[in-house]
């Protein structure tokens, strides 16, 4: 998946993936998700998890209410809300940053 994304060379590439055999993009309402850089992999990328509900949704016809992406950052959730996709992202808290901040 590593060498795919360097190919791609874009700043993510989504994987979206099948958990069991006999789970189906078009009717299954669970898959595992992960994302790409071309260098490494990350723990959380909305527009690409975005961009994964809406294949399933509206290219593969997908008619769950809400399909359910089991990721690093645990489980994410996209629900259909009318003609519009919401997604449910974990909540991260601040961290202060090390060293010296300089102002204007």
């Amino acid at each position: 998946q590593q060498k795919i994304a360097a190919e791609m060379n874009l700043s993510e590439t989504a994987y979206l993936r099948r958990l069991h055999a006999d789970d189906n993009f078009s009717s299954s309402s669970t898959f595992g998700l992960r994302w790409f850089t071309p260098t490494n992999e990350v723990a959380l990328c909305g527009h690409a998890t975005l961009a994964s509900a809406a294949a399933l949704f509206y290219m593969m016809k997908n008619p769950s209410p809400q399909l359910t992406f089991q990721t690093l950052s645990g489980d994410l959730f996209a629900k259909r809300e009318g003609d519009f996709i919401s997604l449910d992202l974990p909540e991260n808290t601040t961290q202060p940053q090390s060293g010296q901040v300089t102002g204007a």
